[in-house]
C-alpha cells in the first residue's frame, strides 16, 4: 500500500449542519491547503481585525474544508485559503460543534489482494484512538513536556519566545525581543513593541513572583493548547501500555511524533476509555475512547490502478491514524 500524504492526496471535510437564515454572525466554509487551522485563523483575524471561531483543527499537509464564523465579513489574505460565504447565524461556532469529518484519500500501487485486505480491515477492525501529530507539533510538545516535567521557566520561555514557521513577522519580532531580554523584566514591560497581553507575566515576576505562579498570566489560548497537548502525550502512552498488555502476535507499530506505538489489539479486551489528569495550570480532565471505527467506508479503483478511499470518522478521531494503521498492518 503506497501512500504519501499531501494536499493532492488527502482531503478532509467537516460535517456540520448549522442553522442559518438570520443572525449577526457570518458563516463561511474555509478551504485551505498547506497551513494548519490555528495559523489560518490567526491570519484571518489579523487581516480582518476581528475574532474568528472554528469547530475543529485541521491538518496543514492536506486540502481541508471547515466551518468558521465571525461577527464581521471576512476576506482571505492568503492564496492558501479560500472563503465561501454560507449565510448568517445567531450563534458563533464553538470547538466541537461539528459531528464528524469526511475523508477522501488517494493512493496507488494496490493490487487485488491488498484491496480485499483493506476492505476487510475497514469492515471488521477497530483502530487505536491515538492523538496524531496534528495535536503534537514540535513547538507545542516542547512546551507540554516542560509543563509535565515541572520546568516552569522552560515552559515560559517556550510559550513566549519560541519561534515557529507559521508565525507572522510581527510575532517573530516580539518573540526575538523577549528572548534577547529574558530576565530584564522592567525593560520588557517598558518596551512598546511587547503586547500588553504579555506584560502581566513580566510584572508578576518583577514583583518577586516565581515562574510557576506566573504561568496563569500567559495567553490563555497558548497555555490551554499546551495543556491539552500534554494530556494527549499522557493518553497515547497509557493506550500503548493497554495494547501492549495483550501481547498480540506479529505486533505492528506506527510512528507518532518520533515515538513508536503498537496498533494490533482486541477491542473486546481493551478498556473503552482512558483518562488523563489535569496538567497545571489548567484543571480539566481528558476523557477519551480507546478505539474508533470507520463509517461509510468505500474503496474504488481507477483504470491506472490508483485507489480512492472514502470514510467518515467521529470528531476527535484522526484519519491519519487509520491510514498509518492500514499501512503498518498490510505492508
Amino acid at each position: 500500500m503506497e501512500f504519501t500524504k499531501s494536499p493532492a492526496t488527502f482531503f478532509v471535510e467537516e460535517i456540520m449542519h448549522p442553522q442559518l437564515g438570520g443572525g449577526r454572525f457570518f458563516y463561511y466554509i474555509l478551504e485551505k491547503h498547506g497551513i494548519d487551522s490555528f495559523s489560518a485563523v490567526k491570519l484571518l483575524e489579523e487581516h480582518n481585525k476581528t475574532h474568528v471561531s472554528f469547530a475543529g483543527a485541521k491538518d496543514a499537509n492536506a486540502t481541508t474544508r471547515q466551518w468558521i464564523s465571525s461577527i464581521k465579513e471576512l476576506k482571505s489574505p492568503d492564496t492558501r485559503m479560500a472563503l465561501e460565504f454560507k449565510g448568517m447565524g445567531e450563534h458563533r461556532i464553538y470547538t466541537g460543534m461539528h459531528s464528524a469529518n469526511r475523508f477522501d484519500v488517494k493512493f496507488g500501487n494496490v493490487d487485488g489482494e491488498e484491496t480485499d485486505r483493506i476492505k476487510m480491515l475497514l469492515k471488521k477492525s477497530a483502530f487505536p484512538n491515538y492523538f496524531d501529530e496534528q495535536r503534537l507539533s514540535p513547538a507545542t510538545v516542547e512546551l507540554a513536556q516542560a509543563l509535565l516535567g515541572g520546568k516552569w521557566e522552560d515552559a515560559a520561555k517556550a510559550a513566549l519566545g519560541a519561534e515557529g514557521r507559521m508565525q507572522s513577522e510581527k510575532s517573530k519580532k516580539i518573540r526575538q525581543i523577549i528572548r534577547e531580554n529574558w530576565g530584564s523584566w522592567k525593560k520588557l514591560i517598558d518596551d512598546p513593541q511587547v503586547p500588553e497581553s504579555k506584560k502581566g507575566f513580566f510584572r508578576l515576576l518583577l514583583a518577586g513572583g516565581d515562574f510557576k505562579s506566573a504561568l496563569p498570566e500567559l495567553e490563555r489560548n497558548t497555555i490551554s493548547i499546551a495543556c491539552r497537548t500534554a494530556q494527549a502525550l499522557i493518553f497515547n502512552e497509557a493506550l500503548a501500555k493497554e495494547i501492549s498488555k495483550q501481547n498480540a502476535r506479529d505486533q505492528r507499530h506506527i510512528e507518532i511524533a518520533q515515538g513508536k506505538f503498537p496498533v494490533k489489539f482486541s477491542y473486546r479486551g481493551t478498556k473503552r476509555g482512558l483518562k488523563a489528569a489535569p496538567v497545571y495550570p489548567r484543571n480539566g480532565v481528558l476523557e477519551r475512547k480507546t478505539y474508533f471505527e470507520a463509517k461509510h467506508a468505500r474503496l474504488s479503483r481507477g483504470a491506472d490502478g490508483a485507489c480512492l478511499l472514502s470514510f467518515e470518522l467521529k470528531k476527535g478521531c484522526y484519519g491519519t491514524i487509520l491510514l498509518k494503521c492500514l499501512q503498518a498492518i498490510i505492508d
